[in-house]
């Protein structure tokens, strides 16, 4: 629920960036409409791009969260045996995750903005 009212409050804050920079044209008119536009669009894709690396993290950890769970319902032999290894290794897979996550957004927003 929350991840979808922070969906909508990104359409919420494009289209207040969207007034802005009209407001911003009425006032300066040094940006034309097709440059507002661009950035209107950028910035909403920004803003859609960065919830989205967000959302993959935390589903990345819920996988593997379920795997986990189903091991220890259904694997109860080698479960602590998968717990000892997880519990050392988790924490670096999940920087490690993170890392690749951060990686992809750069090309994203290198994508978005500069292309």
């Amino acid at each position: 629920m929350v991840f979808l009212l922070k969906f909508i409050g990104v359409f919420i804050v494009t289209i207040l960036f969207g007034f802005t920079l009209k407001g911003i044209m009425h006032l300066w008119p040094g940006i034309s409409l097709t440059v507002a536009k661009h950035l209107t669009t950028a910035f909403g894709a920004s803003l859609i791009s960065v919830l989205g690396m967000k959302f993959l993290v935390v589903m990345l950890c819920a996988i593997f969260r379920n795997i986990m769970a189903f091991h220890e319902n259904h694997n109860v032999e080698n479960f602590d045996r998968l717990s000892v290894i997880t519990n050392k290794f988790a924490p670096t897979l999940l920087i490690l995750a993170k890392f690749v996550v951060t990686c992809g957004s750069v090309l994203i927003f290198y994508g978005i903005w500069l292309a």
